[in-house]
């Protein structure tokens, strides 16, 4: 990674974050403020160190020369604040996480995907949360991640932009909210109906 892809992500991020609407202002400041701090312990060895969401970046020839990899750090950072934790369910222990975490992780690693290296991505945000963090308009180093930079700048704001790998096909969904429930309509046709409370977090 280098300085300007750490300046974007951060951008991106914490941009994204201001997209969470119904939190207080105080919930607001610490959301920022903890996406900040977890994007810092992320690349706390060097941003050399960090080049994917998933694999580490070698430093040696041994095996275990490598540094940690930006997944492995934010959950870490997760674990260590909190924000994931164990409980037991049926009498099972289990690691979940909760809802300020998932926000926290959405936007950390829907900037990284965008700005650094795309992975699997985030779903949730819409083309209207793109345009409110650039005043009203989407950069180029944003519309080229996408097939048809054309289409996302043109899209009404409303629609949902899956925030993952580079030049995919299956970018754009439509929501429609039925109960407690949100439908993911692709742009090809497929419908997934996926039970979805907010968190704005999907790993696939």
């Amino acid at each position: 990674m280098n300085e300007l892809q750490f300046s974007r992500w951060k951008q991106l991020s914490t941009g994204l974050a201001r997209s969470y609407k119904t939190l207080t202002p105080r919930r607001m400041k610490k959301l920022l403020a903890e996406i900040e701090e977890c994007i810092e312990r992320i690349v706390s060895c060097g941003l050399d160190t960090v080049a994917d969401w998933d694999q580490s970046v070698q430093h040696g020839p041994g095996f275990h020369d490598h540094y940690q990899s930006a997944s492995a750090s934010a959950n870490d950072y997760l674990w260590d604040n909190r924000y994931k934790f164990e409980r037991y369910i049926n009498g099972e222990p289990e690691v979940i996480r909760g809802r300020f975490g998932d926000m926290l992780l959405a936007c950390v690693r829907a900037g990284f995907d965008v700005a650094v290296s795309p992975s699997a991505g985030v779903v949730g945000f819409t083309v209207g949360d793109l345009r409110d963090i650039f005043d009203g308009t989407i950069p180029d180093w944003i519309a080229d991640h996408f097939s048809e930079p054309a289409a996302l700048r043109s899209a009404p704001a409303t629609d949902g932009v899956w925030l993952y790998r580079k030049n995919a096909k299956i970018q754009f969904f439509n929501t429609e909210k039925a109960g407690s429930a949100r439908f993911f309509v692709f742009s090809t046709g497929f419908k997934l109906t996926y039970p979805c409370h907010g968190c704005k977090i999907c790993r696939f």
